[in-house]
């Protein structure tokens, strides 16, 4: 079972980012419920964009905002600075390994796979995958 932060990363990760980075950014920046926040958030999460990083940076810093969405948005640019500087070497050599792409990816290159790895059926491998592609995005994206 899945819940609300899965159920739109699963809906929208096959699709190009193109089409659901702008207005997720948009609803982040009107949304006032603490558990749509935080699906936001995660969403924007795994996009791997400046833009989305700014955005949940911001909302990390926003006294505005509830502390469990300040909370939430912190705790993920903690775990993107962490994944940023500690995939090297073995690790980045696993994670290739473990999805079945080159060590030489690029930003792109990965992306694409990582939609059209999204495109199957949902399943505790498919979200583990999200994850090992993500992580080496985030590798090369700093």
């Amino acid at each position: 079972m899945l819940g609300q932060d899965f159920s739109l990363i699963g809906m929208l990760m096959p699709t190009d980012e193109a089409f659901y980075l702008t207005p997720a950014l948009e609803r982040l920046k009107t949304e006032t419920e603490d558990k749509a926040c935080a699906s936001l958030l995660k969403l924007l999460w795994y996009t791997v964009t400046a833009e989305s990083d700014g955005a949940i940076a911001a909302v990390a810093k926003d006294a505005t905002r509830s502390a469990a969405v300040r909370k939430a948005a912190g705790d993920l640019v903690a775990q993107s600075l962490l994944l940023s500087t500690k995939v090297k070497g073995d690790k980045r050599a696993k994670a290739v390994a473990a999805v079945g792409v080159s060590v030489d990816a690029t930003i792109p290159e990965l992306k694409a796979a990582r939609r059209k790895r999204m495109q199957g059926n949902i399943s505790d491998e498919s979200l583990g995958d999200l994850d090992q592609f993500t992580l080496l995005i985030r590798s090369r994206a700093r």
